[in-house]
């Protein structure tokens, strides 16, 4: 639900409603678009620098057992524990750094990938093999399984295991109840469902 703007005003006066939007996820009203957008591409740490103790309680609040984007981004301890499921980061496969999306990988080898990879993909006009030398040896990786996708922990247990739940969230999770672990969801294109 949007948060009135002068009601903002009167609970972060020591922060640019900018950043609040930013580092507190909120929907962004239309005149500030432009603004926002520059801001969050250019100077996201700093952002999250002014607006982190602020925005950490107010969303503490809100959300227990959970936080924002950017604390993962920026004050996260690591990544997230992965307790099972098939499918590979892409970092795992090329060697790239990993990009992950409130501590989860957020670039999974594909489909297409893997086929393309191993020799598979054909060309679209030609018929011909992509990438004809290469075998599923070369490339043992496997794609995300849609009835055993990647699982990690909840951002609760993360947060329960480095020490980082506060009394207030705590009571509120043990009174509502823990979050169930995350599952990967990959969502397949046509090219991705025909392979």
């Amino acid at each position: 639900m949007p948060v009135r703007r002068r009601e903002l005003r009167e609970r972060r006066p020591e922060v640019s409603e900018a950043d609040w939007l930013i580092a507190s996820e909120s929907e962004v009203p239309p005149e500030l678009h432009d603004k926002v957008g520059f801001l969050s591409l250019m100077d996201e740490g700093g952002v999250w620098e002014r607006a982190r103790d602020v925005v950490i309680p107010w969303w503490i609040e809100r959300s227990p057992g959970t936080r924002p984007a950017l604390w993962w981004t920026y004050d996260a301890p690591g990544p997230r524990q992965r307790l099972g499921g098939i499918g590979t980061p892409q970092s795992e496969c090329f060697g790239n750094v990993e990009s992950l999306h409130c501590g989860i990988p957020n670039s999974w080898l594909s489909a297409s990938l893997k086929a393309y990879f191993t020799g598979q993909q054909r060309h679209a006009v030609t018929g011909e093999r992509l990438n004809p030398t290469r075998t599923e040896a070369d490339f043992p990786y496997p794609v995300i399984d849609p009835y055993d996708p990647p699982r990690y922990e909840s951002q609760a247990s993360y947060l329960d295991r480095h020490g980082l739940l506060t009394a207030a969230e705590r009571r509120d999770l043990k009174r509502d109840g823990w979050p169930d672990d995350e599952s990967v969801e990959m969502e397949l294109g046509e090219s991705e469902e025909a392979l």
